[in-house]
C-alpha cells in the first residue's frame, strides 16, 4: 500500500478463530510494535463470511464457514442479519484443530511417493538417500495442486545419473488422506451439535482457505449440503472481509456489527 503512495497507520488484523484472549492480545501488541494503530482483531472465518454475505444482508442467514488453510483448520457457525438498517454478525460456535491443515496432506503425499519408490526400485524409505528424499519432498506441494486439476500426477527427478519416475493417482491420494478429511468432518459435526443446529438449518456452507481447492473437500461438502456450498474466494476472502470491517470502522467510529 505504501508503494502505491498510501500512508498506512490504521489496521484491522485477522486471527484464527481458536485464538484465546492472550493470543489475541499478543497479536494486537505485535501490530503496535510495528508502529500501527490496531483498530480491531477479528476472526478469520468471520472476515470470510462478511466478504461473502456483505451484500446479502436482506434476510437472516445461518452461515457455516469451513476454513482449511495450510496449517490450521476451524469451523465457525454464525448468524448474519439486518434489522432496521442495523447489520449484525453473531458467532454461534467455533472449533477446530490448530495443527491440521494442507501440510498434513503434503506429508501423506510425500509418504505415497516414498512407497511408490519402494515398489518400483525395491528400496525402503529407511534406505533411501536424504538427497533423494529432499527432492521428492520439495516437489510434493506442486503435485498436490496438480491433483486438484487432474486424475494423476508424475514426478521425474534426476538421481545418480538416472531419472526417477513416479506416479500417484487422485484416487490413491484421496484414499491416503481420508482420515484427515474425517477429522475435519468431526469438528464440523461438533460445532453444529454444540449450537443445536442440523444440516437443514444451515443456509450457506462457505469454503475458505487454499486447501479447500482439493476436489475431495468440495465434493464431500456438496454431497452433504448440496447447492448451499459456496466457494468463497478462498485465497482472498479473509483479507477482503477485514477491509470491509475497516471501512465500517472508519464510517461508524466503532465496530457495531460483529458480536
Amino acid at each position: 500500500a505504501k508503494a502505491s503512495g498510501e500512508d498506512v497507520k490504521d489496521v484491522v488484523i485477522t486471527c484464527p478463530a481458536y485464538f484465546n484472549n492472550s493470543q489475541r492480545d499478543a497479536t494486537r501488541k505485535a501490530g503496535e510494535l510495528a508502529g500501527l494503530n490496531v483498530l480491531s482483531i477479528i476472526n478469520e472465518p468471520t472476515a470470510a463470511a462478511l466478504n461473502y454475505c456483505y451484500n446479502r444482508f436482506n434476510e437472516d442467514q445461518a452461515v457455516l464457514v469451513y476454513d482449511l488453510g495450510g496449517g490450521t483448520f476451524d469451523v465457525t457457525l454464525m448468524k448474519m442479519s439486518e434489522k432496521d438498517g442495523q447489520r449484525s454478525v453473531n458467532v454461534l460456535g467455533t472449533n477446530g484443530d490448530a495443527f491440521l491443515g494442507g501440510c498434513d496432506w503434503d506429508k501423506k503425499l510425500y509418504e505415497l511417493f516414498l512407497n511408490k519408490y519402494e515398489e518400483k526400485y525395491g528400496v525402503s524409505p529407511d534406505d533411501m538417500s536424504d538427497d533423494l528424499k529432499q527432492q521428492i519432498r520439495a516437489s510434493v506441494e506442486g503435485h498436490k495442486m496438480a491433483l486438484s486439476r487432474k486424475d494423476k500426477t508424475k514426478t521425474k527427478i534426476p538421481y545418480e545419473g538416472e531419472i526417477v519416475a513416479l506416479e500417484v493417482t487422485l484416487e490413491e491420494f484421496e484414499a491416503a488422506t481420508q482420515d484427515l478429511v474425517d477429522q475435519t468432518v468431526g469438528w464440523l459435526n461438533k460445532v453444529l451439535e454444540d449450537a443445536g443446529y442440523t444440516d437443514d438449518m444451515v443456509d450457506v456452507l462457505l469454503l475458505v482457505g487454499g486447501s479447500t481447492k482439493m476436489p475431495m473437500i468440495k465434493t464431500l461438502m456438496q454431497n452433504r449440503f448440496g447447492d448451499k456450498v459456496q466457494f468463497g474466494d478462498p485465497d482472498k476472502a479473509v483479507a477482503k472481509g477485514a477491509a470491509i470491517v475497516a471501512q465500517q470502522l472508519q464510517e461508524q467510529g466503532e465496530n457495531e456489527f460483529i458480536r
